[in-house]
């Protein structure tokens, strides 16, 4: 009955009326977004990672964020392949120092032929340990899909991500990289939907968490380790437009 009321109420509409009715709903849009996963690859001490992204189920226009940090040292990233070849946007390329912080790159792109199951090369000078989180994310705004991003370093036992203003609804990735390696880091509580946080190596600590915001700012969560706390730490944020 409710159905043949408003189908009744419909055809008493004008086209104009109509009109104005579907363009607000698609204003009206959002909350589609959804971060799908992560997945996780070490190096072990040399100068690239190859990662198969094949778990992460990866469709043409997702949107992919890629993650690589590591050790100290005289650090550059000088390449990303694989897949369809395409262009990835470098949200930060940060090269590491001897007496500094580790380095570490940030990308994102919407996948296209050639890169669901594809295997992702990141390659770097000096020869080092590493990790590479890759995250996959649908739903999202398929024109301009970055919203915003901060970084945060310190040298003690914990590291912060101070909260970042987004757009609401915006998916919120939290990476990190430590100087240490073979610590154990614990997980931040309060993340709503995954954390992979204590994924380590010889000489380096990395990890990621994910959200979906449902406000204006993310939350100011915090990394602590045990051992090694005057390493040096870099924690980024990064947060994607929904639909």
């Amino acid at each position: 009955m409710i159905r043949l009321m408003l189908v009744m109420a419909l055809a008493l509409l004008t086209p104009t009326q109509l009109g104005v009715i579907f363009l607000q709903a698609a204003a009206a849009g959002g909350g589609n977004i959804a971060i799908e996963g992560c997945s996780t690859t070490n190096g072990s001490g040399g100068t690239a990672i190859n990662h198969d992204s094949t778990s992460l189920g990866i469709e043409v226009g997702d949107l992919m964020v890629y993650f690589v940090g590591g050790d100290t040292g005289t650090h550059t990233i000088t390449g990303m392949s694989g897949g369809a070849e395409g262009t990835w946007t470098a949200v930060y390329e940060v090269p590491g120092t001897p007496s500094g912080y580790p380095f570490y790159a940030l990308y994102w792109k919407i996948a296209e032929t050639g890169d669901p199951d594809g295997t992702f090369r990141i390659e770097w000078t000096g020869a080092d340990y590493a990790g590479v989180h890759m995250c996959r994310i649908t739903g999202h705004d398929s024109g301009d899909p970055f919203d915003a991003s901060n970084v945060n370093n310190d040298q003690s036992n914990s590291i912060d991500h101070t909260a970042l203003t987004v757009n609401a609804g915006s998916a919120a990735l939290f990476f990190f990289v430590h100087d240490g390696g073979g610590d154990t880091v614990a997980c931040p509580t309060a993340f709503t939907d995954g954390v992979d946080c204590n994924i380590n190596n010889a000489n380096s600590d990395n990890g990621v968490a994910w959200e979906v915001e449902t406000g204006t700012s993310t939350g100011a969560y915090s990394w602590v380790v045990t051992g090694n706390p005057t390493d040096e730490w870099q924690a980024i944020t990064a947060a994607f437009n929904d639909s």
